[in-house]
């Protein structure tokens, strides 16, 4: 069914913004997220600092003042249950903030 919006948006097109944007903040956040060994056997160090940028810094570069880092040491077997909480957690923020406008 096509249903035309008091805003003159189709649901089809509306539905599909939606989801584009859902998509494009997961990416970013799962983008944003780093993982890294450490010396405990079986477990992954995922790191994220304040604002992603498409090109990460290397490896040792310090954060800027002011920047958030969050880190977590988790088991192996939980880091991409971890972080595709961490994004949906994003996504729906996100979400909330189109349906507010």
């Amino acid at each position: 069914m096509h249903v035309n919006r008091k805003d003159g948006m189709s649901e089809d097109k509306e539905q599909t913004r939606l989801v584009d944007l859902a998509l494009d903040v997961m990416e970013d956040e799962l983008a944003a997220w780093k993982r890294f060994g450490t010396h405990q056997p079986k477990t992954t160090r995922i790191i994220r600092y304040g604002n992603p940028s498409p090109c990460p810094d290397p490896i040792g570069t310090e954060a800027t003042s002011g920047e958030t880092v969050q880190w977590l040491d988790v088991p192996d077997k939980d880091v991409n249950s971890i972080l595709v909480r961490f994004a949906m957690d994003r996504v729906v923020a996100a979400l909330r903030r189109e349906f507010a406008i």
